[in-house]
């Protein structure tokens, strides 16, 4: 297999923490730009081709990024071709069951309750195109007017797509969020893990915005991209990079979960990548790794059910036998640790979860049915997935547990690096 060996032994994580790029070493965040798409130049992947459908290889081939790369030239602009691709894993969220209320007067409520944090920005705040869309809200380029008239597309604007009630909206904030607030950090750079949140406004139309930093893009797009680039036939990342991508992920849970936040809807699509400044304009998304992630999505996550097979199966039988989730204590750190799983699975092989099934019928999961890992991933890291997708919720270990497995298989992996001829010898003795 080929991967980047450190000579000397030291784990990726380690390397990473040198270097100031894992959460918690205290690295400051740097703006990012977007990067302007490239033609696709295809790559040959054999060493992973192990057993093959249609000629291409399992369990990397994807029936949604072959459709992808069909219809590619269908789409006049790269974010038009980016929302269709995206649709796949959009959010599903509870209706809204409010009768209609006066937006601002409920955001000056907020204002006065927790401060400069929610903010009337004016003509200040300045928009550019639309990058993204997703099911609760439309993404688009932000700049705040300084002084100065200098204006820098240097924030994102999460524009909610309800226009009706602030209210609803306020209920599917986690009082984690809002303790934060209170506080005076609401992940705004405190953190290195979760999405940063600038602030939030109320826009003339009467919608809702969050103000986040910008960052490259999302860890689905990268994942599609790099599929798209290898021809469907092998995975996204090098094995030290899945793992290192899976510990920024799990880090980034622990810290939300130590404050009394969970998720919900846990997926690749909703953990960002971020750049730094100097490298946005050079930074390779089809090989290069030196990119750090941040886990998003997660200030609205109150009344959000989940996307398809990201799903933990006590979340799927209630759909099924009820059609909604109106008993919210359902939903505990245990789900958000299967959607872990599940989004493991996506970083290991380049697919969403059961993309071939239907959404309908959840049946196959609920009788015990996973996704199938790649055979080449070390041992230790398949035993902890299985454990993170156990039917079982009171099995499934906790991110700090994950976090620690996590850091000795980076170890382990090292070592195998260094010396791969002591591993062989090792492996002869305990079969004898």
């Amino acid at each position: 297999m080929s991967v980047v060996v450190d000579d000397q032994g030291i784990t990726l994580l380690e390397k990473k923490k040198e270097e100031g790029s894992v959460p918690g070493s205290g690295m400051a965040q740097e703006h990012v730009y977007g990067v302007l798409a490239r033609a696709f130049e295809p790559t040959t992947v054999s060493h992973y081709q192990t057993s093959t459908q249609n000629g291409f290889s399992l369990p990397f081939y994807s029936a949604r990024i072959q459709s992808m790369i069909h219809r590619r030239n269908e789409f006049h602009k790269e974010v038009e071709f980016k929302i269709e691709a995206s649709k796949d894993h959009w959010s599903e969220v509870e209706e809204d069951v409010e009768g209609e209320v006066s937006n601002r007067h409920v955001f000056e409520y907020l204002k006065k309750r927790w401060g400069e944090f929610f903010w009337d920005y004016g003509d200040s705040l300045v928009f550019g195109e639309k990058i993204a869309e997703g099911g609760q809200a439309e993404i688009f380029e932000a700049a705040v007017v300084t002084r100065q008239n200098v204006c820098e597309f240097k924030y994102v604007a999460k524009v909610m797509r309800r226009s009706g009630s602030l209210v609803h909206l306020k209920k599917q904030w986690p009082e984690g969020l809002l303790r934060k607030i209170d506080k005076g950090c609401p992940f705004s750079s405190d953190t290195d893990s979760c999405c940063l949140i600038w602030g939030a406004t109320l826009l003339e139309d009467g919608r809702f915005a969050f103000l986040m930093h910008r960052y490259w893009g999302d860890l689905r797009t990268l994942i599609d991209l790099r599929m798209q680039h290898n021809m469907n036939q092998g995975p996204p990342f090098r094995d030290d990079s899945a793992v290192l991508i899976m510990y920024q992920i799990a880090v980034a849970m622990e810290e939300l979960h130590d404050q009394g936040i969970l998720h919900r809807d846990l997926k690749a699509s909703n953990v960002l990548v971020n750049v730094t400044e100097d490298d946005s304009y050079s930074f390779d998304p089809w090989h290069d790794d030196g990119f750090q992630c941040a886990v998003a999505d997660f200030e609205c996550s109150v009344g959000v059910v989940g996307t398809g097979y990201w799903r933990a199966p006590e979340i799927l039988e209630v759909l099924k036998d009820h059609g909604n989730l109106h008993d919210q204590q359902i939903f505990t750190q245990q789900v958000d640790v299967y959607s872990y799983a599940m989004t493991c699975y996506e970083i290991l092989t380049g697919c969403i979860p059961f993309e071939d099934r239907p959404r309908t019928n959840p049946e196959f999961v609920l009788a015990g049915e996973r996704p199938q890992l790649p055979d080449h991933i070390h041992p230790e890291l398949s035993k902890l997935i299985s454990r993170c997708w156990s039917a079982d919720p009171s099995q499934r270990p906790t991110f700090t547990d994950i976090v620690k497995v996590i850091t000795e298989i980076d170890r382990l992996l090292s070592a195998y690096r260094a010396s791969p001829k002591a591993f062989i010898c090792k492996d002869c003795e305990d079969a004898r």
